[in-house]
């Protein structure tokens, strides 16, 4: 904790002047100070970073700027080494005063980062410091955030009123040397941006075996009222409608006409207290205090009026009158900064939600009930679009249509050469040929029948559920059918004649046709042959 205390200062983010940070080194007991606390820097680092918002295995991407000042005295250069890429993820008290850590991802600069060679200038020594290289120097960078439990899981971001809150900062450091003097320190930058937890929506949202449930009597003067209240899944996303069922048996003498859901948010707060040991300062936790606060409310009345100049009834919930029950089911809606954390080092918050039901007088039996839930955030489940990932799609995509250009040119040729031999070709061969070289998804080829065999199968096969109801329809029922001429076939492949449906032939005239054109077609190919006397053009024979 008192690392990154030191490298984000106070609750203003003002940094001590001359302040160190204590080295792990033997070599270094005195610590290395801060390049930020001094009056001039003589190395400065900033951020811009493409989006605050990332989402677990995802990639934080941004620039990192260094700007490297000119050296006090002639022919010494300014030395840099040890340069990385940090994700935190911490807990922090009201007061700035208490931090920690629960989250964190890094890698090396030279890792993460392109363009590291602009900063170099000469070979590293033996510590293994490079000479930089005077101005500013763009890095473009992309830090992978890793799902690996040996450096936590992140949370979500999010803010209580009591001043504690789930932040997340990215911190860029280098090591800075002076060649004259051998001194060391760090220059260090971070912006704040929010990570949430990456989560499988088939999964958190899936409705379990069993319902939560929770089953509560009262029993008043004028009798006994029994509510079941019940959630059909634990995990519910910030920002939509929370559905609660409801079973009231009313066995009192009075109807039930409110219903009220009110939204709790818990915060538990953990009060550290420090106990001294010869090996030096442990951490322990106190008594925990808890806060709850309404943060939503959502009311179900009876009968309640509908606006003016509506021909309608008054509301669609008209209560549980006396001696009867109902299931019946309401909503309330969770508010879009809402988020369930879990327990850390000094915070915790859950939510459950509070079912009242009542008769609404002044002196009302209300029931009571209470339900947990865990809320989620929608970013959790439906993650922005990754860059890294989107530039390999588009790699991909490139090189796919490049790949399929190619084959496209080779058939062309192939095609050009073998024009002699298709010249006779008929107009039914080029479609199918056309058809057949089209690229169609394979799947999708072999799971669905072609439509020439959909239409003939429609037109052989009549509509045998038609034809059972004419024939089962009695004698004495008046029958009219649209008036059409003869010959003509309806949309269920039966025609019309005098008056009663018949079977459609017209699949067969089609293949009658068929076979005498292709006669033709025979018959027309041999005189060629033999005479050079005729051609065939666009299906059809014609003599010389």
């Amino acid at each position: 904790m008192s690392e990154i205390n030191t490298f984000l200062g106070d609750s203003k983010s003002r940094l001590k002047s001359g302040i160190k940070l204590l080295s792990k080194n033997s070599g270094e007991e005195r610590g290395l100070g801060l390049e930020k606390a001094r009056r001039q820097s003589r190395v400065d680092i900033d951020i811009f970073l493409k989006s605050d918002i990332s989402v677990e295995d995802g990639h934080l991407q941004g620039i990192i700027k260094i700007h490297i000042r000119k050296h006090k005295k002639k022919g010494q250069r300014i030395l840099v080494s040890g340069g990385k890429v940090m994700a935190i993820g911490f807990e922090s008290g009201p007061n700035q005063e208490e931090r920690f850590i629960f989250y964190q991802s890094s890698a090396m600069l030279s890792e993460v980062a392109s363009d590291l060679d602009t900063l170099y200038s000469l070979e590293p020594d033996p510590e293994g410091f490079f000479g930089s290289r005077q101005g500013d120097h763009w890095l473009p960078f992309s830090l992978c955030l890793s799902s690996s439990s040996a450096y936590g899981k992140p949370k979500g971001s999010i803010h209580t009123q009591s001043g504690l809150s789930v932040r997340y900062i990215v911190m860029v450091f280098l090591r800075i040397k002076d060649s004259a003097s051998g001194k060391k320190s760090i220059a260090h930058m971070y912006r704040e941006c929010s990570i949430w937890p990456r989560l499988n929506p088939s999964a958190i949202l899936a409705t379990p075996s069993r319902p939560i449930q929770v089953t509560v009597s009262e029993n008043s003067s004028s009798g006994r009222i029994k509510l079941t209240a019940s959630l059909h899944r634990l995990h519910w996303v910030a920002g939509q409608l929370c559905h609660i069922s409801l079973e009231v048996v009313n066995d009192s003498k009075k109807t039930l006409k409110n219903v009220t859901l009110g939204l709790i948010q818990s915060v538990t707060t953990f009060k550290l207290s420090e106990v001294q040991h010869e090996s030096g300062s442990v951490r322990k936790d106190g008594h925990p205090s808890v806060t709850h606060k309404l943060v939503a409310q959502s009311y179900l009345v009876a009968g309640e009026s509908s606006k003016k100049g509506h021909a309608s009834a008054k509301g669609w919930w008209l209560g549980v009158p006396a001696g009867t029950s109902q299931m019946f089911s309401h909503s309330i809606l969770l508010p879009s900064d809402s988020l369930s954390v879990r327990s850390g080092q000094l915070l915790a918050i859950s939510y459950t939600i509070e079912i009242t039901v009542g008769t609404g007088t002044l002196f009302s039996t209300d029931v009571n009930a209470s339900l947990p839930l865990e809320i989620i955030n929608f970013m959790s489940i439906d993650p922005p679009p990754d860059a890294a990932n989107q530039s390999e799609i588009r790699r991909s995509i490139c090189s796919t249509i490049v790949d399929e250009y190619n084959t496209d040119l080779e058939s062309e040729d192939a095609a050009s050469s073998d024009e002699d031999h298709i010249s006779a070709a008929t107009d039914d061969e080029i479609i199918q040929r056309t058809v057949l070289s089209a690229r169609i998804d394979t799947e999708y080829a072999e799971n669905t029948p072609r439509f020439a065999d959909l239409y003939h199968s429609s037109e052989r096969t009549p509509d045998r559920n038609a034809e059972q109801s004419l024939e089962q329809a009695p004698e004495d029922m008046d029958v009219t059918f649209p008036s059409m001429s003869d010959n003509k076939t309806s949309g269920m492949g039966l025609v019309l004649t005098d008056g009663k449906p018949h079977v459609s032939d017209f699949a067969d005239r089609v293949e009658k046709m068929n076979q005498i054109r292709q006669a033709s077609l025979l018959e027309c190919a041999g005189d060629s042959m033999e005479s050079n006397s005729s051609f065939v053009i666009r299906g059809k024979c014609f003599k010389k």
